[in-house]
This record gives structure tokens, sequence and C-alpha cells, in this order.
């Protein structure tokens, strides 16, 4: 289901139930039912939409794919961080209607500063302020020993000019101020 379409049938949902409720400025027995029911069926449409987004799953509007497959392939480089610049791979692919990208980290040559690890994350694109949307969610080798004691995922959020995708590296929840990465396609 595209944005469009959902934010329409939410509205399709508010304004029957709306309708319902307030006919006469009363409520009978069974218009209240018929409510409790648009109610229910709004709140499942609307959990389904969630869950579908935060997996992934939901399909992308056709200029949103358009601008996806910009993003496909491999992009190396390297981001900065608080232990110094770190090797990284991105490879961004399709997967069914989705995109979908894994994050690999490494040490640069002569560098010691950091473990390797890899993830998945989701792929989006915001129409709005035209970026790049790259969200961890799944460890494939996680190094697991940083402050914390696992490592959080480097959310992504950037720009493509040419062959060049950069932008910054948010960690968590807990980053104050972002680091920046700088990938180059391969």
């Amino acid at each position: 289901m595209d944005r469009l379409k959902f934010k329409t049938a939410v509205a399709n949902c508010s304004g029957a139930m709306e309708a319902t409720i307030s006919k006469n400025g009363r409520s009978s027995k069974s218009q209240m039912s018929r409510s409790n029911f648009l109610r229910k069926a709004c709140s499942a449409l609307f959990a389904a939409a969630i869950v579908s987004f935060s997996m992934g799953i939901a399909s992308c509007s056709k200029k949103e794919s358009h601008v996806l497959e910009k993003l496909v392939g491999v992009w190396e480089g390297s981001f900065d961080f608080i232990q110094g610049e770190t090797g990284v791979t991105l490879t961004v692919y399709k997967e069914g209607e989705a995109y979908k990208a894994i994050f690999e980290f490494y040490n640069l040559p002569g560098q010691t500063n950091t473990e390797e690890g890899k993830y998945y994350m989701n792929v989006s694109f915001n129409e709005y302020y035209e970026e790049y949307f790259l969200e961890g969610y799944e460890w494939i080798e996680n190094p697991g020993n940083d402050f914390f004691g696992s490592h959080d995922f480097a959310n992504l959020v950037g720009t493509i000019n040419g062959k060049v995708f950069s932008g910054t590296a948010r960690f968590g929840y807990y980053a104050i101020l972002p680091d920046t990465f700088h990938l180059s396609k391969k």
C-alpha cells in the first residue's frame, strides 16, 4: 500500500466513524456497534500498515522506487567515528517490493581501531527532505564489544551526488553528534 492510499484509507475510516457516531448528535445502539466495528477495522488497518512499513515490506510509490534504484549496487568508503576512520562496504538490493542493504564495517589498511561486523538494513527515501534513510535491524556478524556491551546499528541518512553517497551515520538513539560517511559506487 503506498503512502497516499494509506492516508486516504485512514481518512475514510475516520470520516466513516465520525459520521456514524455523530449522526443527529446522538448515537443509537446499532450505530455504536457499527462504530465499534469501524473503529476496530481502522485500528487493524493502521496496525497492519505500521508493521509492514517497519518490516520494510510496504511497496514503494513509483517515484520512490525510481529514486531507490539509484542506490542499488555496491558502495565502498568509510565513516568517521570516535575511534577513527572505519572502512565500510554497503550493498543495496531489491527484495520483492522492498529495498534492503547489508552494511559491513572493518579496519582500513594499516589500522586496528575497530572490530569487524555486518548487519541488514531497511532502505527508504524521504521525499520531503530528499534524503535516503537506511536503518539497521538484524545482525549478520555482531562484534558485541563496544561501550554498552553490544554494538548499536549505524543508521544512515544521506544523499547521492554522481557516484558518491554521503551523509551522517547515527548510532542507535544515543548519538548527540552524528558521524559522517562517504561512499563511492563500485
